[in-house]
């Protein structure tokens, strides 16, 4: 996602007749008009497969629903790309839905805990969790709220009722009695810092889904530097994107220069980061940080086959411009493209790859980045008290 500098590029959308037979004309058009590999795709045959789903579904039928070719839809779009997506008008109520609530994140009950695989992965400064004693590492057993089992997965609840977490540290499980409260779980999208020595320091970035986030690391920086911190590991594990202009403005505290081009069938835009700036070549606009910093230390990069998306662009970016080493697994394999919505017929939706990513130089970004030195996560080695990724990184750092 990218809010800005990207205007040239956005896709008008068309307003059409809802039979079916009309859905798959419409939807053909935009994959043939704005994919942005539309010239070398097989065109031909990928009209036949929709016009044949069509005399299926519909034969003669001239008041055929275009509902009856949301199936169809939905498995021919992903033999375009391992990008691309067609959402029926049901499907995006119901994302629209999940979109509120994750808006309104602050005011639902959380215990400020992020899990992975029942392990604890981070706990919120200043949660009753925190407060409590709970611990990176811990497995966490089970949950109880007024005597009754709490599924595990459940990471929200109706009201501040005190729970019972069984927990497993070491060995021995004991229970911790935290309460729920609002405003944790905007806070685990934050950006969170702390020095692991003297002069070597650690900043985690969990999502880029939140505005604001590449300040907020600028500004961990600042003070992380204020320190003493000479030295950095960037852990981008888990981190599955968001807004690409906020990947690239944090970028921007490590690298100056032309890093990003982006092409659609409409044109093409190079991007520059310099001073705190993401600005487009030959284009006016641009956006800026506050105090922005230029961390002249050595950093290491965590990543993992969670990585995904705007994290991912951003690593390939970097690791190509740059000498920084990239610790852990492959990443997810979802860089190459962006998408751009197009609204269909009945309010469905294609999700169309109208974007690639490309270097400077117009070679094309790799599916997913290589770790420059590999090391399988394990999340739970954490309730052993042991991070292979961020040792193995630490040691690269240590390295001249």
């Amino acid at each position: 996602m990218i809010r800005v500098l990207l205007l040239c590029l956005l896709l008008s959308s068309v307003s059409l007749a809802s039979p079916a037979s009309e859905l798959g004309k419409q939807y053909f058009e935009f994959i043939s008009q704005y994919h942005v590999d539309a010239d070398t795709l097989d065109l031909k045959k990928f009209k036949n497969q929709v016009d044949n789903a069509v005399q299926e579904r519909c034969g003669s039928d001239a008041n055929c629903p275009a509902s009856k070719m949301y199936d169809d839809l939905r498995r021919l779009t992903p033999s375009l790309d391992k990008t691309s997506s067609f959402i029926a008008q049901p499907d995006l109520e119901r994302i629209r839905l999940e979109q509120i609530g994750d808006a309104n994140l602050d005011t639902r009950f959380a215990l400020g805990i992020e899990l992975r695989e029942n392990i604890v992965y981070r706990v919120l400064t200043g949660s009753s969790a925190f407060d409590m004693g709970v611990k990176r590492g811990d497995k966490l057993l089970s949950i109880t709220r007024e005597g009754r089992a709490w599924g595990l997965a459940q990471n929200v609840f109706p009201d501040d009722t005190p729970v019972v977490l069984k927990l497993e540290r070491a060995g021995q499980a004991f229970d911790l009695t935290v309460t729920p409260a609002t405003g944790l779980l905007a806070g685990l999208l934050t950006p969170e810092g702390r020095m692991l020595t003297d002069s070597t320091a650690y900043i985690r970035i969990p999502s880029f889904k939140t505005i604001g986030t590449a300040q907020k690391v600028h500004n961990l920086l600042s003070s992380l530097q204020n320190r003493g911190a000479k030295r950095l590991v960037l852990d981008l594990r888990f981190n599955t994107g968001g807004y690409l202009d906020e990947t690239l403005l944090t970028l921007s505290a490590f690298y100056q220069g032309e890093i990003l081009k982006m092409r659609s069938r409409l044109g093409s835009l190079t991007y520059l980061l310099k001073n705190g700036s993401l600005e487009a070549v030959s284009n006016p606009n641009k956006v800026s940080l506050e105090f922005p910093q230029n961390f002249q230390g050595k950093v290491v990069v965590l990543v993992n086959n969670a990585t995904a998306s705007a994290a991912e662009v951003m690593c390939l970016a970097w690791q190509r411009a740059s000498y920084t080493k990239f610790i852990g697994e492959g990443s997810a394999g979802r860089s190459v493209y962006a998408t751009l919505p197009l609204k269909l017929l009945e309010g469905s939706e294609l999700r169309l790859a109208a974007i690639r990513h490309l270097y400077p130089n117009e070679q094309p970004l790799q599916e997913k980045l290589s770790p420059d030195v590999t090391q399988k996560d394990d999340l739970q080695a954490l309730n052993k008290g042991s991070d292979p990724i961020l040792e193995v990184g630490l040691k690269q750092l240590e390295i001249p």
